[in-house]
């Protein structure tokens, strides 16, 4: 399989193609520090993986519920596509931990589409909004679907151009170039700061008109949980720049998701 990758020109590397229980079995019995720091970091990685995936189990009982309540409700259904990729997520990398024939590239791989997916989804989620804020108006959604595609070329570039291997103290560890944080940064944070403005003045807009209290209430609402979303994408960018966590900086990917 990694001879095949590789005539793909995807760029891989011994460590990332061998099992990670084989990576811990080949330690010499000697080595006893070599040992323990490849322990240390698989079990640091999944503990993280375990704490995600406690998240994304109570956001997937929270959103059940309110399909239980609204079946129709198409934002429900988006919510549940990055909850329920989450909890694969966690269920992978335990199987990929586990597992003799699983490995850090595929575990990566399948990580990065997974939270492709979930990305658009919450794009989408934001775009709907805005779609239905400013009355249904089509020049949105012909604006924001193509954006939101091409979101499609994270996944891409992260598979063809970022080497991962598997290391002592750090488990598994994608050598993303740096390009890509940009590319990541310049699609997702400008949607989703330009539609939840658009949501955001609309929705104050018609309360300072009606002055109900239902516009106050989702004006209110929709403008702390716009701002939470772009103060999430702005400080896991940040940190995504700056490399903060060295090796772990990935995982402000997985809690941007």
């Amino acid at each position: 399989m990694g001879e095949l990758i590789q005539s793909l020109g995807i760029p891989t590397t011994p460590s990332g193609e061998v099992s990670i229980v084989q990576f811990v079995m080949d330690t010499p019995s000697e080595e006893r520090a070599l040992l323990q720091a490849r322990l240390t970091g698989i079990q640091y990685q999944l503990a993280l993986n375990y704490m995600a995936s406690l998240v994304f189990a109570r956001n997937l009982a929270v959103i059940i519920k309110l399909l239980y309540a609204q079946p129709h409700n198409l934002t429900a259904w988006l919510c549940v596509i990055p909850a329920l990729l989450g909890m694969v997520h966690g269920m992978v990398s335990s199987f990929s931990f586990a597992v003799g024939s699983a490995n850090c590239r595929t575990m990566v791989w399948f990580v990065t589409c997974a939270l492709t997916v979930s990305t658009m989804s919450n794009s989408f989620i934001v775009l709907q909004k805005a779609y239905l804020a400013l009355c249904r108006q089509w020049w949105i959604l012909s604006i924001g679907t193509p954006l939101i595609l091409l979101q499609l070329g994270f996944a891409y570039l992260t598979i063809w151009y970022s080497p991962i291997t598997l290391e002592a103290n750090s488990g598994c560890v994608v050598h993303y170039p740096d390009f890509i944080p940009w590319y990541w940064f310049g699609l997702i944070i400008p949607i989703n700061a330009f539609f939840s403005g658009i949501f955001s003045y609309v929705t104050y807009k018609q309360y300072i008109i009606y002055k109900s209290d239902a516009w106050r209430l989702l004006a209110r609402k929709g403008i702390e949980i716009m701002c939470l979303v772009i103060l999430c994408n702005l400080i896991c960018g940040t940190c995504i720049f700056l490399r903060i966590g060295g090796h772990s900086t990935i995982f402000f990917f997985v809690v941007d998701w």
